[in-house]
């Protein structure tokens, strides 16, 4: 969980501005909101619960409607197992269940992501396929049209 935590203020420290539409001090105090809850197990109030479900809607836009780098994909999954951690712990359900759908998106994301490289590098591979014309490839038209000369004559 250390671990976790430090990746995710690193991250927010850095990059967070470029891609998140969410105050940066607010995600940090919830990050430190949530280590605190795995420590001391005090109950969690509605405006906190509430607090960490829209910051992972805001996860879920982001995944939707921004382009995402590796480092934003691993916040994200960072995070997302963070809160993900705390459903479990506190049998949140609505939780669990943003969790579940956000890394499903991102999974679909990875793979959208490694299809479109993929999709490119064939192409690129097509169109030097596609010039590239071998000289039996022209012996075999001209041969073709002179039988058919050939033929039309008898």
């Amino acid at each position: 969980m250390e671990q976790t935590v430090k990746t995710l203020k690193s991250y927010i420290n850095g990059r967070y501005y470029n891609v998140f539409e969410y105050d940066h001090k607010k995600m940090i105090r919830l990050i430190d909101f949530m280590k605190e809850r795995f420590k001391n197990e005090k109950p969690i109030g509605d405006n906190d619960r509430n607090n960490v479900i829209n910051s992972l809607a805001i996860m879920f836009d982001a995944i939707c409607l921004k382009t995402l780098t590796g480092e934003d994909r691993v916040f994200i999954k960072s995070y997302n197992l963070l809160c993900y951690n705390l459903g479990m712990a506190y049998d949140i359900k609505e939780l669990k269940t943003r969790c579940e759908a956000i890394s499903t998106l991102i999974e679909y994301q990875n793979s959208m992501v490694a299809q479109i490289e993929v999709s490119k590098r064939m192409l690129k591979f097509m169109e030097k396929y596609e010039k590239f014309h071998p000289p039996a490839c022209e012996m075999s038209s001209s041969y073709l049209a002179n039988i058919q000369e050939r033929l039309n004559k008898v």
